[in-house]
C-alpha cells in the first residue's frame, strides 16, 4: 500500500499480484490490485488525453477524459480537463 500511496501505482500493483501468490483469498491485497489497476487506467487515459490535445483533437482528448472519469469521476485532474475541452466548443 505504500508504493500506491505514493502514486507508484504499477509497484503496487506488482506487490498486490505477489501477495496474492502468497495468499489468493487476502482481501486487502485484491482490493490493492483493483486500486492500482484503476489508477494506471486513469493515468493512460490522461496521458492519451493530452496527447490528443498535443495534436489539436479535441474529439479523442474528451473521450480519453470521459473514460478516465467513468474509472475516477473525483479525479480533479480529469475534472479539469473535461472542462478545459468543453470550454473550447
Amino acid at each position: 500500500e505504500d508504493a500506491f500511496e505514493r502514486g507508484r501505482y504499477a509497484s503496487a500493483r506488482e506487490a498486490a499480484l505477489a501477495a496474492l501468490k502468497l495468499d489468493p483469498a487476502s482481501s486487502d491485497a485484491r482490493t490493492l490490485l483493483e486500486d492500482a489497476e484503476g489508477a494506471l487506467a486513469v493515468e493512460r487515459h490522461l496521458k492519451q488525453a493530452k496527447a490528443a490535445m498535443g495534436r489539436g483533437d479535441r474529439e479523442a482528448a474528451l473521450r480519453e477524459v470521459r473514460a478516465g472519469l467513468a474509472i475516477a469521476p473525483t479525479d480533479g485532474r480529469l475534472a479539469a480537463l473535461e472542462r478545459q475541452l468543453s470550454a473550447r466548443q
